[in-house]
């Protein structure tokens, strides 16, 4: 009875896990360039001193799905959203970070920054400067910045060789010890955001299954502790 309790612990504990992973993906369903993530599963097995082998659940990594979220239309020329393969490069006090949300803006030094104040890189790795005196910002496909008719220069889109090269870390960036290259599969859409690739119904669904596979579980435990009781009960009047 003893390894049937610890198996269905080992559920309950990735179970556990997998609910946050969910309850983070629905809590981002509307933050511009979020991916989702999910979980790999697998079975591993313990032999005891009576070489019987049981069978254990682990959640072995998390992943994030990299499919490109939906395109919404704003109207501001400073919302860019990359069509295809890439990633903008952000300049953080911690290093390089990369990510697919593009809803910029202009610090108080004129550079375009992302809404948390740090620096957009454009393809060279320098920051994108404005004047006071431009009006009209023009972003080009290719990444080419024009301002009033004058090139200001192009706004970076890089990619990596594999997606397993990024690695989530804070404020919907991601980090990479792989050096990246100009992405040539990219293109930049003026006057857009990519929205999160989440969907929230079947997150949602997700989450009940992953609640009820929990609570059946847990009746299960109980129903093995309840046997062990009267097992106990019952060892105690014979005696």
């Amino acid at each position: 009875m003893d390894n049937a309790v610890y198996v269905a612990l080992s559920k309950q504990t990735v179970a556990v896990r997998q609910m946050d992973v969910l309850a983070n993906n629905l809590a981002n369903s509307s933050t511009s360039g979020f991916k989702a993530d999910g979980m790999y599963f697998r079975e591993y097995m313990v032999q005891d001193a009576d070489n019987k082998k049981t069978s254990y659940v682990e959640d072995l990594a998390t992943y994030s799905d990299f499919s490109q979220g939906n395109l919404e239309r704003t109207g501001s020329p400073l919302d860019l959203a990359i069509q295809g393969e890439g990633y903008f490069a952000i300049s953080t006090p911690d290093g390089e970070r990369y990510t697919r949300a593009g809803n910029f803006t202009i610090n108080d030094q004129g550079e375009m920054t992302t809404m948390d104040g740090n620096r957009v890189l454009d393809n060279s790795g320098q920051p994108i400067v404005f004047e006071p005196e431009d009006v009209e910002i023009t972003v080009f496909s290719d990444g080419r910045v024009e301002v009033d008719g004058e090139e200001r220069g192009v706004v970076g889109v890089y990619n990596f060789s594999s997606p397993s090269a990024l690695k989530k870390d804070s404020n919907n960036l991601f980090r990479s010890d792989e050096v990246p290259v100009v992405s040539e599969n990219g293109s930049i859409a003026q006057g857009m955001i990519e929205n999160s690739n989440v969907k929230p119904i079947l997150e949602m669904t997700k989450i009940i299954e992953v609640q009820r596979d929990y609570e059946r579980t847990h009746k299960f435990i109980n129903a093995i502790y309840e046997l062990q009781e009267d097992a106990i009960r019952r060892t105690g009047r014979e005696g």
